[in-house]
């Protein structure tokens, strides 16, 4: 039996949660992949799914199997990678995440560069926040993220390099009450109606932290959005206030607003790339990250 079939077999049951859903991932006839579970589960002599009414549920021999297979998986898919980097170093495409820090100010610039030394290799930029961009590096849908590095567990087989230290600030609409302050103080910060962009809960409760260190009463949130363009409109049209990083100064001076800097800190965090080691080995991914650095001031 082809071990690496039934294993992705498994593995694709295991994150349907259903052998039909599964079958159409696969492109297989469900019956097929019904038979080539099961000669799984006779080989290794257990159950690896409880069948329930509305789908498939990992037993706990399921559970083991699931977290070595998607190691075997993941190794695989990086001994690939290193194979091709190695037969002829060149990548028809160079996927790049980016938050928003990156995909506003740096990122434009770097891939410039990359265009112009790369012009057979497609570029595609994903504009999204660490919660959704490093999942798919870890997959190999992505092949570098740029953002936060923080992230105390990284990953197998993903390394970081900081580049920066990201601190946050508060935009404004320029004759906001706000502006005639020089620095925010943490009191200067309460009654007003905040817009937190980006899906991501992290920008929130970093939010929500500031406020409790201070032992202010929680922030008052009127909108989340993962677009900074709406943000900022609505700032521009009203009271609303919305933290981001001061290094986004350029774009929104260009949007006709103001970022205003806090007297202590609201969130200062190390900012840079995300890169799979097994694609250190193709020339585009090495340059990629050298242009990265000169580009980003530290």
């Amino acid at each position: 039996m082809d071990m690496d079939r039934a294993l992705k077999a498994f593995l694709t049951i295991a994150e349907a949660g259903n052998v039909t859903a599964a079958a159409e991932r696969m492109a297989l006839a469900q019956p097929s992949l019904t038979k080539m579970l099961g000669r799984l589960e006779r080989d290794l002599g257990v159950r690896l799914f409880d069948r329930l009414p509305r789908g498939m549920a990992l037993t706990d021999y399921g559970e083991r199997l699931y977290q070595r297979a998607r190691t075997i998986e993941q190794e695989y898919r990086f001994a690939r990678e290193e194979m091709a980097a190695l037969k002829n170093g060149h990548r028809q495409a160079l996927r790049v995440g980016a938050g928003p820090l990156y995909h506003l100010v740096h990122a434009p610039r770097v891939l410039e560069v990359m265009l112009e030394e790369f012009p057979d290799t497609q570029l595609e930029l994903v504009a999204d926040v660490n919660a959704k961009t490093i999942p798919m590096l870890e997959r190999g849908e992505l092949d570098i993220v740029l953002g936060a590095v923080d992230t105390p567990d990284r990953p197998r087989g993903v390394e970081t390099l900081q580049l920066t230290q990201s601190d946050y600030g508060v935009i404004v609409r320029p004759d906001h009450p706000l502006t005639q302050k020089r620095a925010l103080a943490p009191t200067d910060l309460l009654g007003w109606t905040w817009i937190v962009y980006q899906q991501d809960e992290v920008v929130e409760e970093r939010l929500r932290i500031f406020f409790r260190r201070h032992q202010l009463e929680p922030p008052s949130i009127a909108l989340r959005t993962s677009s900074f363009a709406a943000g900022l409109q609505l700032v521009s049209g009203s009271d609303y206030v919305m933290a981001a990083p001061t290094q986004l100064a350029p774009a929104i001076k260009s949007a006709g607003l103001t970022i205003l800097r806090t007297k202590q800190s609201m969130w200062r965090f190390p900012s840079g790339i995300w890169y799979r080691t097994s694609s250190l080995g193709y020339p585009i991914i090495q340059r990629f990250i050298e242009v990265t650095k000169a580009t980003v001031p530290g």
